[in-house]
């Protein structure tokens, strides 16, 4: 009982601070030409947070940063729509990446078994 709840605390953890960054990242590259890399260079972010909190963090991280990504980086703002092509791609690819590596380097362990 103890360990799953420490799993779903680690996962409420970890996705804060996917989120957090998120953020941050976007008011400091909001205005910047690398804004449409951002999301694949956020990959690295979420994998270390995977190594830390877990693999399901990549997935709900990657999640809330897409939608932090979307809402506040790329127009139009304000909406999950996100007009241009080569972001929306970026997108889709920092969530797929986020997911597939974490998956790969830290496999995940039943809950109980360390």
């Amino acid at each position: 009982m103890v360990n799953k709840s420490r799993h779903y605390i680690n996962l409420a953890l970890g996705t804060l601070l996917s989120a957090v960054f998120a953020a941050v990242l976007t008011m400091l590259f909001h205005r910047s030409t690398w804004r449409a890399a951002l999301p694949l260079a956020f990959v690295f972010v979420l994998v270390l947070l995977s190594k830390r909190f877990g693999v399901s963090v990549s997935l709900t991280g990657s999640l809330s940063a897409a939608i932090i990504f979307a809402m506040f980086l790329f127009p139009p703002l304000g909406s999950t729509q996100v007009e241009n092509d080569h972001a929306r791609m970026n997108l889709a690819w920092m969530i797929l990446s986020a997911v597939a590596v974490s998956y790969l380097l830290y496999p995940r362990t039943p809950i109980g078994r360390h």
